[in-house]
């Protein structure tokens, strides 16, 4: 992950049954292939870049999110849980919920989040860095709110890229 400023902040205390290094790792997968119908391909592709940026700690926790449009190809990449929730921002309420300030830190060192949406996100970040929680934030280069970044302890971009114009099979 490319480092950046550190926010001045104290670390969490952990729980003693909290191994040193933990990291909540909450993936929005819609928001990372660019949108619902994302092939399976694209799927298989950001979810390979994402866990080779991320990296696999065995004390880790992986949440991964989308709608029910994006299930089906999700779940056909994936060799773990896939939360869904219907709705513009189901995936979004999701990964809120498991950035509980109130829950997360004394539980993990920090947190990777994997989105660029920062109407959703912003808050969440900002009240984990101000419990000792540091976030990385894992984004699409050109649609990851500015705002979320400056939230975040770094950013590093996906070099993940969705078609801008889809070809019609003729």
């Amino acid at each position: 992950m490319h480092r950046k400023h550190q926010h001045s902040q104290h670390p969490a205390t952990l729980q003693e049954w909290v191994p040193d290094g933990r990291r909540l790792v909450a993936i929005d997968l819609e928001n990372l292939v660019g949108g619902s119908y994302a092939s399976t391909d694209l799927v298989r592709a950001g979810v390979d870049e994402v866990r080779a940026l991320v990296g696999m700690n065995s004390h880790d926790v992986w949440v991964w999110a989308c709608g029910p449009t994006l299930f089906k190809s999700a779940m056909s990449v994936l060799d773990t849980r896939v939360s869904v929730r219907p709705g513009l921002d189901g995936a979004d309420e999701l990964l809120c919920e498991e950035l509980d300030p109130g829950v997360v830190p004394g539980r993990f060192t920090s947190v990777v989040l994997g989105s660029g949406d920062g109407r959703a996100f912003v808050a969440p970040v900002r009240h984990l860095a101000a419990a000792g929680v540091p976030t990385d934030l894992i984004g699409r280069a050109r649609s990851t709110s500015p705002d979320l970044r400056a939230a975040s302890r770094s950013f590093t971009p996906l070099s993940l890229s969705r078609p801008t114009n889809f070809a019609v099979a003729a």
